[in-house]
């Protein structure tokens, strides 16, 4: 038990300034970053105005850079690397793999839509997770 809230501390280490919209999942396969994912394969596609895509997508310093998600209402974590673009989100929600989906939500699939709690350095984030360290003080992003 104690292993296992040591790794989730470490783990929400890296997203303690977050993002935090709805994440969906889509079915995978060529994305703006050149790369052909599949469904197993644990990626994401940020919004249009999180890429701000140049002129070649494929060019994106973003691509292949990865962020932490977490599920708030389960503690559930993961990680993932972003390689597309995802039209239909807004400013702050992700759409990923089946594979990440699952990852975070036990409920699977079934859910379709769920919010969560994001982040990475390439990307940063906005606002401070809310996590503490045992002493009770809060926890940023080095």
């Amino acid at each position: 038990m104690r292993l296992a809230a040591l790794a989730a501390v470490s783990f929400l280490l890296g997203i303690a300034k977050a993002y935090s919209g709805d994440m969906t999942y889509y079915e995978t396969g060529l994305g703006s970053c050149g790369e052909t994912s599949q469904n197993t394969d644990f990626i994401v596609a940020l919004s249009v105005q999180m890429m701000n895509n140049p002129p070649n997508p494929n060019d994106n310093p973003l691509c292949g850079t990865s962020i932490n998600i977490y599920n708030p209402a389960t503690g559930s974590t993961t990680q993932a690397t972003i390689v597309d673009t995802c039209e239909g989100c807004a400013y702050e929600d992700i759409d990923v793999s089946p594979s990440v989906f699952e990852a975070v939500d036990p409920n699977g699939l079934s859910d379709g839509r769920i919010v969560v709690d994001w982040g990475g350095s390439a990307v940063g984030g906005k606002r401070e997770l809310g996590v503490k360290s045992r002493m009770g003080a809060p926890i940023y992003e080095a």
